[in-house]
């Protein structure tokens, strides 16, 4: 019996855990998400494009490593990726942050929407609106509309027939 659980000591020690497992594919996953990312707006005639609103409300992300930072226009929250792990629907991941200016715990939830993985979609609130995101090296396949300051601002300094 002792030499039972012995042997049974030495296979469970040696086999790897799920734990490891978890860590080898969430650090497959966070090196496919690195780098920059910026949101994409569902223009009225269907097409996705990079509208750059003149208030600088544009979504951006950024990942390095670890780290998920979240351009929310003019604000932005620091955090670091806690887990990231496929959920029980198949191709959607769910990547919890500690949320860095919250001092909270946040859930996120994501999924690629090409094979290149340069498109992505993510859930960022409690809500099911989701906004969808291209890398910045791919922006230059996508339209770019910047809405005019004065749309926005009085106090501009371009001209209306310089815009029109």
């Amino acid at each position: 019996m002792t030499k039972l659980i012995a042997v049974l000591l030495v296979v469970v020690s040696c086999s790897p855990s799920a734990k490891q497992e978890t860590q080898a594919d969430t650090t497959s996953l966070l090196t496919e998400l690195q780098g920059e990312w910026e949101r994409l707006t569902k223009w009225p005639d269907g097409n996705w494009v990079v509208f750059r609103p003149c208030d600088a409300d544009n979504l951006t992300m950024q990942v390095m490593g670890d780290t998920l930072v979240i351009g929310w226009g003019q604000d932005a929250s620091f955090g670091i990726i806690r887990s990231f792990a496929e959920s029980e629907m198949p191709g959607i991941y769910t990547i919890t942050v500690d949320d860095q200016d919250e001092n909270a715990t946040k859930t996120y939830r994501m999924m690629w929407e090409d094979e290149a993985h340069t498109l992505a979609e993510w859930w960022l609130g409690d809500d099911d609106e989701s906004v969808m995101v291209v890398r910045t090296g791919e922006l230059a396949k996508y339209t770019t509309i910047e809405q005019p300051c004065y749309e926005c601002w009085e106090d501009c300094e371009e001209e209306m027939e310089d815009v029109e």
